[in-house]
């Protein structure tokens, strides 16, 4: 799925979510179904997800690289197995 039609839908949805919650509070006949919102939720968060997903896969393949700071030579994080608490006992 494309990002722009990916984005489209999360907006649709959305907008279709915000008038089910809008008429369930102008209508007062009008009662939702309880899982309505589990819906809605489940494809705005996975469509969400998989565009965020795609974005960084994108970022991945144009060889950028993450870079990871280099270790300073006074910082140690090995264990010297002393079971040193933190007050140098």
């Amino acid at each position: 799925m494309s990002s722009r039609l990916r984005y489209v839908v999360i907006v649709v949805v959305t907008a279709v979510w915000a008038l089910n919650f809008g008429a369930s509070v102008v209508v007062k006949s009008y009662t939702p179904s309880e899982s309505i919102n589990g819906i809605f939720m489940v494809i705005v968060g996975g469509l969400y997800a998989a565009d965020r997903t795609s974005k960084r896969d994108d970022d991945n393949s144009k060889g950028e690289k993450r870079k990871i700071p280099a270790k300073k030579e006074s910082e140690d994080y090995s264990d010297d197995g002393k079971g040193s608490g933190g007050d140098g006992t």
